[in-house]
């Protein structure tokens, strides 16, 4: 004869379903060790007498989890659907939110087969040259071509430097009091043209990031530039240059 198996709403039993090796709660069979049953492909604990999970759901909007140790399937175990032990919304989402990135990060730091870097902003450079005349104009932005290490040296320490190193090894450099009043990268190379403003050398960037230097003036280089995009690969031409001008310089590279 067959004993029915009745569960309480948070999954307790007056009957062990171990001791009778039954399907458990929710169709799962009951880990005697942890006792708790492995929901969401096993990916969190639920435990009947603590009636909650063990760990919180890793993609819980609350930071560390908070009240996501009490749920499961969004709170519909009918409708809602939890295979991998996570909030399926906030799955779904995360994981559209991530292709979207990926598809949007292919489409604006394609490579170019010439070397160059693109300008993936190049609709706003317009604004961004009007803008950039008009910090040089008013030193608040002071722009500089480095041509020797006493050139290098004129850069202080205190101060932001952007750079953009173009395919004439032409080395050029905004400076300004924070990076919050700095023109853009893009401009920078266009700066770099004759005539300084006009249809210069924008289109012919082979690296671009920031300059630093600390209070014994040595130098660092990193590749951040969200117009060009440069790979940590892009500075090795600029550190040959500035070996080139006997100046000793240190690569950073950056996590993106």
């Amino acid at each position: 004869m067959k004993m029915p198996i009745s569960y309480a709403p948070f999954g307790s039993s007056s009957l062990a379903a171990a001791a009778t090796h039954a399907v458990g709660f929710t169709g799962q069979n009951l880990d005697r060790v942890l006792q708790g049953y492995h929901l969401g492909n096993g990916t969190r604990v639920y435990s009947p007498c603590l009636m909650r999970f063990h760990s919180p759901d890793a993609l819980s909007p609350f930071l560390n989890g908070g009240i996501n140790t009490y749920a499961y399937c969004l709170n519909d175990p009918v409708n809602g659907q939890d295979p991998t032990g996570r909030a399926p919304f906030f799955n779904n989402v995360f994981k559209a939110g991530i292709q979207r990135f990926q598809q949007a990060y292919k489409r604006l730091a394609v490579p170019r087969n010439d070397g160059l870097l693109n300008n993936n902003q190049s609709r706003h450079l317009g604004e961004e040259m009007m803008f950039a005349k008009q910090s040089v104009k008013a030193a608040t932005v002071e722009y500089r071509v480095i041509q020797s290490s006493n050139g290098l040296a004129q850069l202080e320490s205190s101060k932001v430097h952007k750079f953009v190193f173009t395919a004439e090894h032409k080395l050029v450099a905004f400076s300004a009091s924070n990076d919050d009043i700095m023109p853009s990268h893009a401009a920078l190379g266009e700066f770099s043209g004759l005539g300084h403003g006009t249809k210069g050398l924008g289109e012919k960037v082979i690296s671009a990031g920031y300059i630093k230097k600390d209070g014994a003036d040595l130098v660092y280089l990193d590749h951040y530039s969200g117009h060009f995009q440069p790979g940590f690969e892009h500075l090795y031409v600029v550190q040959e240059y500035l070996a080139s001008l006997g100046v000793r310089s240190k690569l950073i590279r950056l996590g993106i």
